[in-house]
């Protein structure tokens, strides 16, 4: 049982050191601001169910979900290799697609099938920012 204990100390100590690594990074604020403009929209308590692709409508939808769906699949390796630092190189990717996204789309449709559908769209992305760290968190242009 203390193996797995430090091991999950271990884990947590290298996912730390990426992270204040990254913050320096040029792409830190990018990574900030795409979590935060991704989750604020969530209402608390929402409980994701999976992204219903035939709901897709709006390009810029589409072409989130191909962009993170690419995303999910490179970063996925990585992380199991605990290679956080890689991690948090790759996440900015979707930024633009991000903002392009809320620019062109309506989370909150009057449709509840489409409203939720992208909301479960938003809440893939949040996971995949969270199983690094919480961006919200960490202070500096995050909180803005």
């Amino acid at each position: 049982m203390l193996s797995a204990d430090l091991d999950v100390l271990h884990d947590v100590h290298k996912r730390i050191e990426a992270v204040s690594k990254f913050r320096s990074h040029e792409n830190f604020d990018d990574l900030a601001i795409s979590f935060k403009r991704v989750v604020n929209i969530i209402p608390d308590g929402y409980t994701a169910k999976s992204v219903d692709t035939e709901l897709l409508q709006m390009e810029a939808e589409k072409k989130l979900w191909e962009q993170f769906s690419e995303t999910a699949k490179k970063v996925t390796p990585i992380k199991l290799a605990r290679e956080y630092g890689r991690v948090l190189e790759i996440i900015p990717e979707l930024k633009p697609h991000i903002d392009k996204f809320f620019d062109d789309v309506l989370v909150m449709a009057k449709e509840e099938n489409l409203r939720e559908n992208r909301l479960n769209l938003l809440c893939s992305i949040a996971s995949l920012y969270s199983t690094i760290a919480d961006f919200k968190k960490l202070g500096g242009i995050a909180e803005k």
